[in-house]
C-alpha cells in the first residue's frame, strides 16, 4: 500500500491535519462504515511516513479491516478507493472549515432563500466588514465583494426592497467585475512577459494596450495590486523601464502586502527576474 494514493496523500499531513482526519472519519455524520474507521485507525500507526512496507502490505490491511473474512483482492481495491475519496472530502471540509467568508455567504443564502430579512440584514453587515478588513485585496477579495453585491441585489429584487438600492449593487457588482478583469490581466500579462525573457516567443496580444491604458486612468488609481503589477508588467516589457521597477521595489519594501504573502512572493520573484536580466546584460549594480 505504501505506493498508493491514499498513502501519498497521507504523507502531505501533519500531525495536527491527521488528527482531524481521524475525528472526522470516525464521526456518524461523515461516516457510517466500520471498515473506514478500522482501516484510517491502522494506517495512522504508521504516520507520518507511512513506509512500513511489511505491515503496510495488502493482505495484512485486510486482515486488520476484515479479520474473519477471506482474503478478496477487488474488496481491498474497493475499500482503498473509499477511503481515498473519504480523504479528499475531508480536505474539501478541512478547507471549508477554515474559510469564513464562504461559511457566511452559505448563511447569507439560505437566508434569503427563506426571506429572511432581518437575519439576512444582520449575515450581510458581518461578511461586509470581514471582506473590508484587508487594506489590499486581491482577485479573490474583489469577487468575494462582487458575489456580495449580486446576492444583495437578488434579495432585493425577490423582496421588492427599494430600486435605488437595486440600481446600487448592480452598479458596485460592475464595477467589481472590471477591477478583477483588469487585475487579473495584468497578473497573467506579467507572468506572460516574464517568461517571454526565457522562450523568446513574440506576444500576439491585441487587447494588451487597452488594458494598460484602463490601468492609466483615475478609476484604478489607488487600487494597490493593479498599480504594483502595472509597474511589473512596464518593467518587464521594456527593461529600459527602471522607474517602474524602483515603484514595484519600493512597494516591496513596505508592509503594505503583509496581507497578501501569495502576491508579495510573485512581485518579489518578477522583480529578481529583472534584475536577473539587467545583470545579464552587464549591469552588476542590479
Amino acid at each position: 500500500m505504501i505506493n498508493t494514493k491514499v498513502v501519498e496523500i497521507l504523507r502531505t499531513f501533519d500531525k495536527e491535519t491527521l488528527k482531524r482526519l481521524e475525528l472526522f472519519i470516525t464521526s456518524p455524520f461523515f461516516n457510517t462504515k466500520k471498515e473506514m474507521v478500522l482501516l484510517i485507525k491502522y494506517l495512522l500507526k504508521f504516520a507520518p511516513n507511512f513506509d512500513n512496507e511489511a505491515k503496510l502490505n495488502r493482505m495484512l490491511v485486510y486482515r486488520k479491516v476484515f479479520p474473519n473474512k477471506r482474503y478478496s483482492r477487488d474488496k481491498i481495491q474497493r475499500i482503498i478507493k473509499a477511503l481515498t475519496q473519504l480523504i479528499e472530502q475531508f480536505i474539501a471540509h478541512d478547507a471549508f472549515s477554515k474559510d469564513k467568508i464562504n461559511q457566511k455567504r452559505n448563511v447569507l443564502k439560505y437566508y434569503s432563500k427563506q426571506k429572511l430579512p432581518k437575519f439576512f440584514s444582520q449575515e450581510q453587515a458581518d461578511l461586509q466588514a470581514l471582506l473590508e478588513e484587508k487594506a489590499v485585496k486581491n482577485e479573490q477579495d474583489y469577487f468575494n465583494m462582487y458575489r456580495l453585491a449580486k446576492d444583495n441585489f437578488i434579495f432585493d429584487s425577490n423582496n421588492n426592497l427599494l430600486e435605488v438600492n437595486r440600481y446600487a449593487n448592480i452598479e458596485q457588482a460592475i464595477n467589481l467585475m472590471e477591477i478583477i478583469y483588469i487585475l487579473s490581466n495584468l497578473k497573467l500579462l506579467s507572468h506572460m512577459f516574464s517568461y517571454k525573457t526565457v522562450v523568446k516567443e513574440e506576444l500576439e496580444l491585441s487587447g494588451i494596450d487597452w488594458i494598460l491604458a484602463q490601468v492609466r486612468s483615475e478609476r484604478f488609481k489607488e487600487i494597490e495590486l493593479i498599480n504594483a503589477y502595472y509597474n511589473a508588467v512596464m518593467f518587464l516589457k521594456d527593461q529600459n523601464n527602471e522607474e517602474n521597477f524602483q515603484n514595484v521595489k519600493a512597494i516591496l519594501k513596505t508592509d503594505k502586502l503583509k496581507t497578501q504573502e501569495e502576491e508579495e512572493k510573485l512581485l518579489f520573484d518578477l522583480v529578481i527576474n529583472y534584475c536577473a536580466l539587467q545583470i545579464n546584460a552587464g549591469k552588476l549594480e542590479y
